[in-house]
């Protein structure tokens, strides 16, 4: 993967003759390492995330990077290093904040046995003296969202040897239900307004013509953010889109889920003043809790209410119609998906 994407200050102690480690030169390639760091972050996008993954040494940080670094896409920047003590996580977040980069902690919690045995598996100049890695092992306190971090994802499984994330197939129907304890760490979507603005017009010759206005994306009397689709990325790369279908007749309906085609690269947008594709910032992160799911008389999804840290996120399938005179309608079972956000 780019080197440039993926900072350990291990990396800075490469020679010809192999990894060279000295107190000089460690404090040195720290500093190295931060400031890469700093430069990967200030030429950020609005998609761009870091990934603070930390655990003791040998805990399979760095092969929990290469395996899943490209299911998480380009905008990725991973972050590699013990980081035991809520202290040596402050500077790395602190950077992150300073270009308003998310960030996300993705904790290797290896027992200390499994450690030490893969320790000895490494090449000679890359193991770590046992001692060091008993040291951190002792020490390291458990990250945690008040620390700063959006999400804390903790991976306490040992993935068999080249194993990596495996997406989905194309256009798989994954249960609503599936999203509970899953770690959302991202949200996109193709936002649909309530109202393109505008109004008919009179010309000189006498007939009326639509002259376009301003997009009304909120509006006082609607407590609801309207989709016609939402990307919800998780913290093991993979993304699921949730849809809304009316009841046509074809005997499916209501909210559900499916995993995108490979050469899709986000929400589909149609070429309209009334759409627009954008991150959802207002949206929570973190471990999904499913806290309820209302069902039709055909047992499809109509609502959905997901717990999602302290705020609970409410998803109904539905549109919003203008009526007139700034009054709206709510319209159940519908193809816009209708978000609220509590809390």
């Amino acid at each position: 993967m780019d080197t440039t994407k993926h900072i350990n200050p291990d990396h800075y102690l490469e020679t010809e003759q192999g990894r060279l480690f000295t107190p000089e030169r460690s404090a040195a390639a720290w500093e190295l390492a931060y400031r890469d760091l700093d430069k990967a972050l200030s030429v950020s996008s609005p998609a761009t995330k870091l990934y603070v993954v930390v655990g003791v040494q040998a805990a399979g940080k760095s092969s929990w990077i290469q395996q899943n670094a490209a299911a998480l896409g380009g905008d990725a920047v991973f972050f590699d290093a013990a980081l035991p003590k809520t202290v040596h996580r402050e500077r790395a977040i602190q950077i992150a904040r300073s270009h308003g980069v998310p960030v996300v902690c993705i904790w290797l919690k290896a027992d200390l046995q499994t450690a030490l045995r893969r320790n000895t598996q490494r090449r000679a100049d890359h193991q770590v003296p046992e001692q060091a890695i008993r040291s951190v092992f002792a020490m390291f306190e458990p990250p945690s969202e008040q620390e700063g971090f959006a999400v804390v994802h903790i991976d306490d499984t040992e993935p068999a040897p080249g194993s990596s994330i495996q997406p989905m197939g194309p256009r798989q129907f994954p249960s609503l239900q599936d999203l509970d304890q899953q770690v959302i760490v991202g949200w996109r979507a193709c936002e649909m307004a309530l109202a393109e603005g505008g109004r008919w017009d009179m010309d000189e010759s006498g007939r009326q013509h639509w002259v376009p206005g301003e997009a009304v994306w909120s509006h006082p009397q609607v407590p609801y953010l309207q989709f016609i689709e939402i990307w919800i990325q998780l913290v093991d790369g993979r993304v699921w889109s949730m849809l809304s279908r009316i009841d046509d007749g074809s005997g499916f309906h209501g909210l559900y889920l499916v995993t995108p085609e490979a050469s899709e690269s986000g929400p589909g947008v149609p070429a309209s003043i009334g759409y627009r594709d954008r991150l959802l910032a207002e949206l929570p992160l973190g471990l999904v809790r499913i806290k309820d799911m209302r069902r039709d008389a055909d047992g499809f999804v109509v609502e959905m209410c997901m717990l999602i840290g302290q705020k609970v996120v409410r998803f109904l399938s539905g549109e919003v119609y203008e009526r007139g005179q700034g009054l709206f309608e709510v319209i159940e079972l519908d193809e816009s998906i209708l978000v609220q956000i509590e809390g």
